[in-house]
């Protein structure tokens, strides 16, 4: 069974590319962060979007005037009451 190190090694000595600099891979890191960082308040933004979204749909048009009860008037006179005025 080869040695862990000698498989390593042959993996390096089979990469055509040169190591990066310690300054290229901190760029590359910086890079990767914002764009995991940007798809992260995307992904917040459209979940919250979709839940207002949904609310509104749920609760429906809370501006639209809401009709007033009907008026009802009692008669005193069924009610046992001497029939002057209105109640």
């Amino acid at each position: 069974m080869a040695d862990l190190f000698d498989t390593l090694h042959a993996l390096v000595d089979d990469l055509d590319a040169p190591p990066l600099a310690a300054a290229e891979v901190r760029r590359r890191g910086d890079r990767i962060r914002r764009r995991r960082i940007a798809l992260q308040a995307l992904a917040t933004a459209t979940v919250v979007a979709i839940v207002v979204w949904g609310l509104v749909v749920l609760l429906g048009d809370t501006t639209a005037p809401h009709a007033s009860p009907p008026e009802t008037r009692v008669n005193a006179a069924l009610i046992g009451g001497s029939g002057h005025g209105r109640v």
